[in-house]
């Protein structure tokens, strides 16, 4: 952690007392060394100030314990949200908060949240999606999908579908008033733009298909087109 630290900081006198506590908080689940580890990664990935590094953390310990995950894969999760969304530290009990409603209304836990989400929200976040509707989405298809990988995998070949759209999908939303797919998704959402999507090709599914050429994506989109849309 020293090295991470500029001229004349010492990371024992910084830190020494925050890892100290956070390693109780995370009785059987690590010790004091998960905890460094963790904070050099928070660090890294540019929580540079004192006191941010310490909320960050703090924040994320208390995930990674109450989900029962793994501190080194929340953290990830929780910077990948936070520079992908455009969010601020102030922002981190939000988005911890987030992938605990996702755990609590999905078919996924914690520690899967935390590996899979990083794919699809740098996605997310490039087409001006929100979290909460990203992670809500991600929660939904939770329920019909295999596992959370192939749903993340999934929902960022859909989000792709808006951000590279074909030619079909291109007159299709030029039919619906839109500049570009990028711009309806932005400003309609990811459920509410499928759903505009699906009634201007009267709900037929070849037509649709052609919107969404990939696979992958199709595995997302007939689900939050029917069974997953509640959700």
């Amino acid at each position: 952690v020293n090295t991470l630290l500029d001229k004349g900081q010492d990371a024992q006198k910084t830190f020494g007392k925050f890892v100290a506590k956070t390693n109780v908080i995370m009785g059987n689940q690590g010790d004091q060394l998960d905890v460094l580890s963790g904070l050099y990664q928070t660090i890294s990935a540019g929580i540079t100030d004192t006191a941010d590094a310490q909320t960050f953390m703090a924040a994320a310990t208390k995930t990674a314990v109450g989900g029962s995950a793994e501190l080194s894969t929340v953290i990830l999760a929780g910077t990948k949200a936070l520079a992908s969304f455009g969010l601020g530290i102030g922002d981190i009990d939000r988005v911890m908060d987030d992938f605990a409603g996702t755990v609590k209304a999905g078919q996924t836990t914690m520690g899967e949240l935390a590996a899979s989400f990083p794919t699809v929200a740098g996605m997310a976040g490039q087409a001006g999606i929100s979290i909460e509707e990203t992670l809500g989405t991600f929660a939904g298809l939770t329920k019909v999908l295999g596992n959370s990988e192939e749903t993340a995998t999934s929902l960022s070949a859909t989000i792709r579908g808006f951000i590279k759209p074909t030619t079909d999908m291109q007159k299709v939303v030029k039919d619906l008033g839109f500049e570009s797919a990028s711009s309806m998704i932005k400003q309609e959402g990811l459920n509410k733009s499928l759903r505009m999507l699906n009634d201007a090709v009267g709900g037929d599914t070849e037509k649709l298909a052609k919107l969404f050429p990939n696979v992958r994506a199709l595995k997302a989109v007939f689900p939050l087109l029917g069974k997953a849309t509640e959700d």
